[in-house]
């Protein structure tokens, strides 16, 4: 009797199940990420086919807006405010058409260091003491509010989240991890074009409400010269709305074409100016 070790000999399918095992997983797994690539690139269109009131329903227990939806008692100063902000918003909404059912709330949020405003889920704008303060007129204001309500309309924000939620699933596809790329959903940066259309629609609310597109071009610059200047905080709303040099050529062109003109701005109701000279940041 022999002394030699005996091995295992798998029988002579073992190499052919294994090959088709392989190639099995690697098809699986193949297919999972083209279809991960698949959700994030049409991420942004599928969503957008959700009703509105799918927004308004989820965004109010989200907890990265907690600090601003959940509003302490208002003074009546800033009672006030938030009136104003809210008709002016509204009025700017009907002269381009957003649906009656997107329901707009415009949220002040008191803090003087942040030259901000941003539209989310929902329909919340939120507007930043800080950028009212450096606001010359009613104009520039309106053309703030407008460039967001027209991100309501054309569901940039809804948009936005369907891809960061498709890079979420993708990154912990290829990182076998979960990474939070949401950030606050308000400061989801948008393409070149979905800045165009929104200052599109908001010069042409503006024209709808004052008659001339007065502001739109003053709202750039001031914003322009604020990143430009050294001794200056460079605004919140250049970094989330950026080109805007660009934006203004744009615009300028845009106006120049349906025949509007830049007229004389109307200053903000003095109650209102009152207000704001007063704000200081807790």
């Amino acid at each position: 009797m022999s002394n030699e070790p005996v091995y295992y000999e798998p029988p002579a399918a073992h190499d052919n199940h294994l090959r088709k095992l392989a190639i099995f997983l690697t098809s699986f797994f193949g297919l999972l990420f083209l279809a991960c690539i698949a959700v994030f690139v049409t991420a942004d269109r599928i969503v957008t086919h959700l009703p509105f009131s799918f927004e308004q329903r989820f965004v109010r227990p989200y907890e990265v807006f907690a600090g601003y939806l959940v509003d302490e008692e208002p003074s009546e100063a800033h009672e006030a405010l938030r009136t104003y902000l809210g008709k002016l918003a509204q009025d700017l909404a009907r002269r381009i058409d957003v649906p009656t059912d997107f329901e707009l709330t415009v949220h002040y949020v008191d803090d003087i260091d942040t030259v901000n405003a941003f539209a989310t889920l929902g329909g919340h704008i939120f507007v930043f003491s800080g950028l009212l303060k450096a606001l010359p007129d009613e104009n520039s204001l309106a053309m703030v509010l407008a460039h967001e309500i027209a991100h309501i309309k054309n569901r940039d924000p809804i948009a936005g989240l369907g891809r960061v939620v498709a890079l979420q699933m993708l990154y912990a596809f290829v990182a076998g991890s979960y990474a939070d790329y949401g950030g606050e959903l308000g400061l989801l940066f948008y393409s070149r074009e979905k800045e165009t259309a929104a200052d599109v629609l908001g010069i042409t609310a503006i024209q709808g409400r004052y008659g001339h597109v007065g502001g739109a071009e003053t709202l750039l610059r001031l914003l322009m010269d604020a990143h430009d200047s050294a001794s200056s905080q460079t605004p919140t709303w250049t970094v989330s709305h950026p080109d805007l040099e660009d934006r203004i050529a744009h615009v300028n062109a845009y106006a120049a074409e349906q025949g509007w003109m830049i007229g004389t701005s109307t200053a903000m109701p003095k109650e209102i100016q009152r207000i704001i000279a007063g704000l200081i940041s807790d």
